[in-house]
């Protein structure tokens, strides 16, 4: 879901918030742009402009972070740690991650909340979600299930 007018609106729903991403997460995107997935890029231009925080864990959350599942990739955990030590929010379209920060108390918002919250309001015409709802799927070669869930009433 990382593109330049994914991201414009993503910052808009949080508007107010520091939206941040840990360094594990912010490496993986420099991994992606090098093998060709230039759809990353828009992310690490937002860093470097300072509108997305690149926020290092801190030595206890680096220890903390190693007693989480290795089902989880290394952004995921780290970006869950820095949630449950700082009351944050996490965003992800990742299934294991959502659950796992269900079962931690870690508030979590997937892609199908995101999606529906920017139309619910107001941030998106309802057409134009579904123009991302394509966008999405068509660069990133996913399936969106349940996206009737993102435009019910």
């Amino acid at each position: 879901m990382i593109f330049v007018e994914t991201l414009d609106v993503l910052l808009s729903l949080f508007a107010g918030e520091e939206v941040a991403l840990t360094p594990a997460v912010y490496a993986e995107l420099v991994v992606g742009v090098r093998e060709g997935r230039q759809f990353l890029q828009p992310a690490l231009d937002l860093v470097e402009e300072g509108r997305l925080k690149l926020v290092p864990l801190t030595a206890e959350e680096v220890v903390q972070r190693q007693q989480l599942p290795t089902s989880l990739d290394d952004g995921e955990a780290e970006s869950i740690t820095l949630c449950q030590t700082r009351s944050a929010a996490f965003v992800t379209n990742d299934k294991r991650a959502r659950n796992y920060c269900r079962t931690v108390e870690v508030e979590v918002f997937d892609l199908i909340e995101v999606l529906r919250s920017l139309w619910k309001l107001g941030l998106c015409p309802k057409r134009e979600v579904r123009r991302l709802v394509a966008e999405i799927e068509a660069k990133e070669g996913m399936v969106i299930k349940n996206k009737a869930q993102i435009f019910a009433k």
